[in-house]
């Protein structure tokens, strides 16, 4: 019985506290709820300010499309991995007239024997914008 009257106690002052005024002449969960508030229009204004970002900074979309996709698990910007690094195809292409269309046509299809005997999976899945831009991210790297 003890226990329980303790239980409804601690009840009690929780109740009495939540309803408590504070030295504004504001209850206490007016308080936090104005507290979340704040922070929920801080984030609100930090996730516009990220979109605004988005829509107008451009110079890291390709390589965002490629971490979408599964690229980076054999292929780096630097260095070689399973797969050459996206600098060293940049520049073995670099002087073919028409490097997009062969670099796309290889991501789309697949390739082997380029540059060893691992080969690289058809990515006929990625659309064919993101492709293109994958392509100038890759041959701009040189």
């Amino acid at each position: 019985m003890k226990n329980t009257s303790y239980l409804f106690n601690l009840f009690v002052l929780i109740i009495f506290a939540s309803c408590a005024k504070s030295p504004e002449n504001k209850g206490i969960a007016s308080n936090i709820y104005e507290t979340a508030s704040i922070k929920e229009k801080s984030i609100e204004k930090d996730q516009i300010k990220s979109l605004e970002k988005n829509e107008t900074d451009h110079t890291d979309k390709p390589s965002s499309i490629i971490s979408n996709y599964d690229c980076y698990s054999c292929h780096k910007d630097d260095e070689n991995l399973i797969g050459p690094s996206f600098k060293t195809i940049a520049e073995h292409n670099s002087k073919k007239t028409n490097a997009s269309d062969y670099l796309a046509d290889k991501i789309k299809k697949g390739s082997v024997g380029v540059f060893g005997q691992i080969p690289m999976q058809p990515h006929n899945f990625i659309p064919d914008n993101e492709i293109d831009q994958i392509c100038e991210y890759i041959l701009n790297l040189k």
